[in-house]
């Protein structure tokens, strides 16, 4: 055998070999199937096969696709707003909120947009957010706010600085509720319409049984972890403007929830969820709250407390 015929007989094995090896590391087509599993042997009486209702396919009829309902767009939200005279104010001239509570504020209140778009079909409304602090309206301004539909924010007058900016509270319960009843009081809305304004705080003895189509709720833009009892409540009696609570106590208690009716705390998206959705059924919600805790910031003039 000479040079040229060893080669060739080299080259012939060698290919041959990786054939091999391919066609070894290859999955068969005749090993997937997509076929439904057998519920049996095709043998007369035989057993079921071992899981095979566990994996056996439904029938075709009984696959079913649950789709999120669609937001309405920005031209349809602006639309069914301008037919409506429902306002929620989140009165943000507290300064009891520390920096991480003014972070966790900025966040809620891009859920009550949220809120307000996802009933907007039935009950769109008018968002206020009255004077938040500098660092709050910087981060509405990050997600490009001016541009939300039927929801406005009004700034704070310079006041070369922010109150608690070092995240420390700057003052009193007292002292703080006099302060946000001041900068509520210019607030044209308010002032100008005083007999449509309800304050929500969990403080109230008054109890919102359903929310009027041209009502304004003032809702306590705060985040209070360490409850300050009666805040928001002083800040509506300063005004000598109407208040009220959510029935939560009344809803935990129709729920078998009796005992968690001191420690429920509501977020400031979740009280303005409320309030649309009594709009939308003239029923209670259930589940507000009696005071707004970690993480939430009140629902109702003052920490949300017993406010659903």
């Amino acid at each position: 055998m000479n040079a040229a015929e060893r080669e060739r007989l080299e080259a012939a094995s060698g290919k041959k070999a990786r054939a091999q090896r391919k066609a070894e590391t290859a999955v068969s087509p005749a090993r997937v199937s997509l076929a439904r599993p057998r519920a049996a042997h095709s043998a007369v009486g035989a057993a079921p096969l071992p899981g095979a209702a566990e994996h056996a396919l439904p029938p075709p009829n009984a696959l079913s696709v649950t789709r999120r309902p669609l937001l309405p767009s920005r031209q349809e939200l602006r639309k069914r707003a301008a037919s409506t005279k429902l306002h929620v104010l989140v009165n943000c001239a507290y300064d009891c909120n520390s920096a991480r509570e003014r972070q966790s504020l900025a966040h809620q209140l891009m859920r009550v947009y949220a809120a307000n778009k996802r009933h907007a079909a039935a009950a769109a409304g008018h968002v206020l957010v009255w004077r938040p602090p500098a660092d709050v309206h910087a981060r509405l301004l990050k997600i490009d706010v001016d541009n939300w539909v039927a929801f406005g924010v009004v700034p704070r007058p310079d006041r070369g600085g922010t109150a608690g900016s070092a995240g420390e509270l700057s003052a009193s319960a007292d002292e703080d509720a006099l302060a946000g009843a001041a900068s509520l009081a210019a607030c044209p809305l308010v002032s100008e319409h005083r007999d449509r304004v309800v304050v929500l705080t969990p403080d109230s003895g008054n109890v919102l049984e359903d929310v009027a189509e041209d009502a304004i709720v003032v809702i306590g833009g705060i985040v209070d972890r360490t409850i300050r009892k009666n805040q928001t409540m002083r800040t509506a009696e300063a005004l000598g403007l109407a208040h009220a609570r959510l029935p939560v106590q009344r809803s935990l208690e129709e729920a078998g929830a009796a005992s968690l009716t001191r420690t429920v705390v509501l977020n400031v998206d979740t009280v303005a969820e409320a309030v649309f959705r009594r709009r939308v059924s003239g029923v209670p919600t259930g589940g507000s709250g009696e005071r707004t805790g970690p993480g939430s910031s009140v629902a109702c003039s003052s920490r949300v407390p017993g406010a659903l």
